[in-house]
């Protein structure tokens, strides 16, 4: 033995396993190598019959490959070796049993039965009763030994990955601890962040309300601008009406002017005429004496008659050209009126298109207010919801950091 492990140096010592027994092991070694096939075919036979062995030997490895590495390993215990690899292999053992999750009962019962099998090949070939008890004492000393090794190094590894995962537990708790903290200072952020988002949201809310309100009187306003338009329009197409009335009315003047001046020239003429005949008569009867002197005056009156008739038309004449210059700027004025009032029509369409168009822009627009107003509503109680929401986070989180505490 080349082992300066204290504690190791008293187990040995414990089980009294002698350098001597480790010689006689070691003396036995070539007939475990002989027999370790069947050694170790015996083995297995009693481990397959475990389900949960045979399923974990199939998850992790092969039964010829494990029934190789059993017979090194069977060798090795009667090597008569005991040194620093000895010791570092049973440790390997341990891992692999570990890793693969086989638990010690197991691991002690394959081990008694790997046991038994060794103990009947070395005894089959000692005949003394008691060199047979000193062999089955010094076989089970080395297997208590392997076990020891195995087993210690099994628990150590336990401890330490519970440590492991303690420490993992603790960390999540700090972790847990903190989280919760911080989650319940921003949840106590959120929540005052939400309560503003609210109170805003409340604000936009009547805000939203009063451009609906305000829209709607724009929208009676609008609508009452129409119904003004189309009066307006209507009173226009009166006043174009009346326009052309009244320039049939100035044509028909002129045409009655026309004639006037007609029968001007008519009574001209008769007034010529009758001027020449009272001239006529008056030369007659101065020639007829003393006997034309009462033709004479009847021709002295008609002459007289014709010229007031001839002044009286000359007065006519200028009226009827006063009349005729005031029947032309009547009708310039009523053709620039008529195309005032074309011209307002025409403004006054196009102003009831542009009302109309206004009338259905704030149509859409009242539609999509009430829609924001709708949404504005949803997304008031949607904050209201997060906020509430917000409030079981904090006191979640209150309660996961005091449960962690108490951990």
């Amino acid at each position: 033995m080349s082992l300066k492990d204290p504690e190791i140096m008293m187990q040995l010592k414990m089980i009294e396993l002698t350098d001597e027994e480790i010689r006689i092991a070691k003396y036995f070694q070539p007939i475990i190598r002989e027999h370790s096939e069947e050694i170790v075919d015996s083995f297995y036979k009693s481990v397959l019959e475990v389900e949960k062995l045979k399923q974990l030997i199939q998850e992790h490895s092969t039964i010829e490959r494990l029934k190789k590495t059993l017979e090194l390993h069977l060798i090795e215990i009667f090597s008569g070796q005991f040194d620093a690899q000895f010791l570092e292999k049973r440790t390997q053992v341990a891992m692999i049993h570990f890793r693969i999750g086989l638990d010690p009962k197991w691991y002690l019962s394959a081990f008694q039965n790997l046991l038994n099998a060794s103990l009947g090949v070395v005894l089959r070939r000692v005949e003394d009763r008691e060199e047979s008890m000193r062999i089955s004492t010094v076989v089970t000393k080395l297997f208590n030994f392997e076990q020891q090794l195995v087993l210690d190094a099994y628990e150590k590894e336990t401890l330490y990955q519970r440590e492991i995962e303690y420490q993992k537990k603790e960390n999540l708790v700090k972790q847990i601890i903190g989280t919760s903290t911080n989650l319940a200072e921003l949840t106590l952020e959120t929540s005052s962040s939400v309560k503003e988002l609210i109170a805003t949201s409340n604000e936009v809310n009547t805000k939203v309300q009063r451009s609906a309100e305000k829209t709607r009187d724009t929208q009676r306003i609008a609508a009452e601008g129409e119904l003004r338009i189309a009066k307006l329009e209507s009173s226009i197409e009166s006043m174009d009406t009346s326009t052309s009335e009244m320039s049939d009315v100035v044509s028909r003047l002129n045409e009655s002017a026309t004639h006037i001046r007609e029968v001007i020239n008519i009574v001209n003429e008769i007034a010529g005429q009758t001027n020449l005949l009272a001239l006529n008569s008056a030369i007659e009867a101065a020639r007829a004496g003393e006997h034309g002197r009462g033709f004479a005056v009847v021709s002295s009156e008609v002459r007289k008659l014709s010229d007031q008739t001839k002044q009286s038309v000359e007065q006519i004449q200028k009226l009827v050209d006063q009349t005729s210059k005031y029947s032309s700027e009547v009708a310039s004025a009523i053709l620039s009126v008529q195309q005032l009032v074309k011209n307002g029509l025409a403004e006054s369409q196009v102003t009831r298109e542009a009302f109309t168009e206004i009338m259905d822009s704030m149509n859409m627009n009242i539609a999509e207010v009430g829609q924001v107003e709708q949404e504005i509503k949803e997304l008031v109680y949607v904050i209201e919801e997060i906020g509430q929401a917000t409030q079981k986070v904090a006191a979640s989180s209150e309660a996961l950091n005091d449960s962690a505490k108490s951990i």
